[in-house]
Formats: structure tokens, C-alpha cells, sequence
């Protein structure tokens, strides 16, 4: 008779595991791995392999203790007794034969800025094996208060541009053509536009995108108020840089974030429109901007646009703060291939 699998002949022994013992029973050897993958898929909310779209939910206590590594000492840490509690994402990584995944949404749980910093990191270094059409990242809010974030050190603002800044470059080399970044206000206070009054839409736009004209709040500047705000030279190391020489394959940019609006991602945003040939949808929706930062933005996207020479055909603004309606209007109308228009 012929003799059967050891990993058929165990199946019993399954049933006394718990929902973290599978992950560790199913890479001692590839039997055990291709028995129990597809129960730890389902385990944690996976569809069967392979995968068309998938949602991921990062456990905000799988975290590491001081500052997280650098991304090219980041490693997937292997699933031991006494470590963090795996998730979906601990799946995917032990899911050696998968390598696409065309839709992908994966949410960050707001918590605290070391544990975001991590969990970004762990989704760029999965993302690198991957290949993925259309990305959604969606951010909790951070357990600090606005005060915190506006003064927070340099040190952490350049782990935050460094970590988020490749993440998304690395969804960028991986040809998207989808691109949503949702909710999250990590960041968006710690930086200031000149407090000095604009005359004109063009010296707008220098002033936003130009580093010398970014201010940053100071620990030694908190107690001076906004005119206290001195100008920082270190901006253009902390500021993300964008991949050259590559032609993004991204069409659809949906913002429903501060985050890519507001320095220090304003920056790449513009960069990203201007290397996205094949750019065709606009949507901004659900977050709140001051007049002033929404005139700044408007000209943003507008002079991105046509440096892109792209030809946007579709534009959503809905459940945001109104911009002004002159600074709309102007945007608008260098719009001539539109096509779908949604206001609201």
C-alpha cells in the first residue's frame, strides 16, 4: 500500500492549534506549508490564491521597540514563539509563490509614530516581491495631539518622508496605474508657508513649491508664535525625493488625504503628474484645506498639468472645504479635455 503524505497522516494534531500556532507548524517544512497555507489565508481573511484583490489590516501591536531600521536592514521578522501577534500581511509574506496581487487596500491603524513608521516599512518591503495594478492606503489617525505633530523633532519628520517617501516610489516602480491615499493627518502641521502676504497666482505657486520659502516650527520658536517661525535650511534632505528618470504608468490619483497635499508630499505629488504621461483622473474628497493652502494646491495641480502635458478628461472635488471659487474657476478652465466633472 502506498504510504501517505506525513502531513496527511497529521491532521490531528491540527486541531489543538491555536490561530498564532499555524503560521509557525506551517514553515517547519513545504508539506506543512502547502497543508496549511490555505487555512491561514482564511484564518485571517484572505481569498484563496491567487489573489485578484486583497485588504489588509496591519496590527497596530506588531511593533518594534526604538527606532525602526533602515530599509535595507528591514527583514519580514519570522513567526516565533513570544513575537508579535501575525496578520494578514505575516500571510502574505509567507506566501512564497504568490507574486501579483492586481488590487491591494491596506489600512494602517492609528497609533503611535514608531509603530506607523514600522508598519510602512513592512508593506514596502512585501510590496517589492509583489506585482500590483491599483494600491489604496488608508491611515488611522496618530495618539498625538496637533501641538505634538506641528513640533515634532526633525529626526522623526525625515523617518516619516524617508519611510512613506519609499513606499510610495516603490508602488510608483511597480507600473500602478491606481493610486489612493485616504484619511491620516500625520505630518500635515509640521510645516508652515511663508507669513507674508501674495500678489500674484505665480509667486504663489514659487513660494510653495521652492524650499526656501517652507518654514518649519521650532522647538525653540513654540513660544514666539507664527511669526516666530524661522526658515529651515535642512528642508530639501527632509522633503522625499521621486524616482528619475521613470515614467510613471499611473492614470487615477485619489486624494482623500492632507498628507499628499501639504509639505513635505507636495512636493512628490507634483513630481508624480508631471512623470504620469498617461495621467487622465483627478479625485479630491473628505479632507479640509484653508483658502490660502487651496489656491497653493489649485496652481499646484494646474501647473503640474500642463509641465505633464497630460490630458486630464475627469475631475472629482466632493466633501471637501470649499475652495475659493476664483482659484476653481481659473483651474478649471485650464481644463479643456474634461469630460466628467463631480462637484459636491
Amino acid at each position: 500500500m502506498r504510504k501517505q503524505p506525513v502531513a496527511s497522516q497529521s491532521l490531528d494534531w491540527c486541531k489543538i492549534l491555536t490561530r498564532n500556532d499555524v503560521p509557525s507548524v506551517a514553515l517547519t517544512c513545504r508539506q506543512y506549508h502547502q497543508l496549511l497555507l490555505p487555512l491561514l489565508f482564511h484564518l485571517f481573511g484572505l481569498p484563496p490564491a491567487p489573489i485578484q484583490y486583497a485588504s489588509l489590516t496591519l496590527n497596530r501591536y506588531h511593533s518594534c521597540k526604538g527606532n525602526p531600521p533602515s530599509i535595507s536592514q528591514y527583514r519580514e521578522p519570522h513567526v516565533v514563539p513570544g513575537s508579535p501577534s501575525p496578520d494578514t500581511l505575516t500571510m502574505l509574506n509567507m506566501a512564497f509563490h504568490l507574486t501579483s496581487i492586481p488590487r491591494l487596500k491596506c489600512t494602517i491603524h492609528g497609533g503611535h509614530f514608531e509603530v506607523i513608521i514600522h508598519q510602512v516599512n513592512r508593506l514596502r518591503c512585501a510590496l517589492q516581491r509583489l506585482s500590483v495594478d491599483d494600491v489604496e492606503l488608508v491611515f488611522g489617525p496618530i495618539v498625538q495631539d496637533a501641538e505634538g505633530r506641528r513640533l515634532t523633532p526633525d529626526q522623526d519628520v525625515r523617518l516619516w518622508t524617508d519611510s512613506f517617501g519609499g513606499l510610495l516610489n516603490t508602488i510608483v516602480r511597480k507600473r500602478a496605474k491606481r493610486l489612493a491615499i485616504r484619511d491620516g493627518a500625520i505630518m500635515t502641521k509640521a510645516y508652515y508657508h511663508a507669513p507674508i502676504a501674495f500678489s500674484t497666482s505665480q509667486s504663489i505657486f514659487n513660494r510653495f513649491t521652492s524650499t526656501p520659502f517652507i518654514y518649519r516650527a521650532t522647538q525653540e520658536s513654540k513660544y514666539l508664535g507664527f511669526s516666530g517661525f524661522i526658515r529651515d535650511p535642512s528642508l530639501s534632505v527632509i522633503a522625499p525625493d521621486f524616482p528619475a528618470n521613470i515614467s510613471s504608468q499611473i492614470t487615477t490619483l485619489e486624494i482623500s488625504s492632507e498628507i499628499m497635499i501639504t509639505p513635505p508630499f507636495s512636493h512628490w505629488t507634483s513630481s508624480l503628474i508631471k512623470a504620469s504621461p498617461n495621467f487622465t483622473t483627478l479625485i479630491l474628497s473628505n479632507f479640509s484645506l484653508l483658502p490660502k493652502i487651496w489656491e497653493l494646491a489649485l496652481t499646484l495641480f494646474s501647473n503640474c498639468l500642463n509641465a505633464a502635458k497630460c490630458i486630464l478628461t475627469s475631475f472629482s472635488l466632493t466633501w471637501c472645504s470649499s475652495p475659493p471659487k476664483p482659484s476653481l474657476i481659473e483651474f478649471l478652465h485650464n481644463l479643456p479635455n474634461l469630460t466628467t466633472l463631480i462637484l459636491g
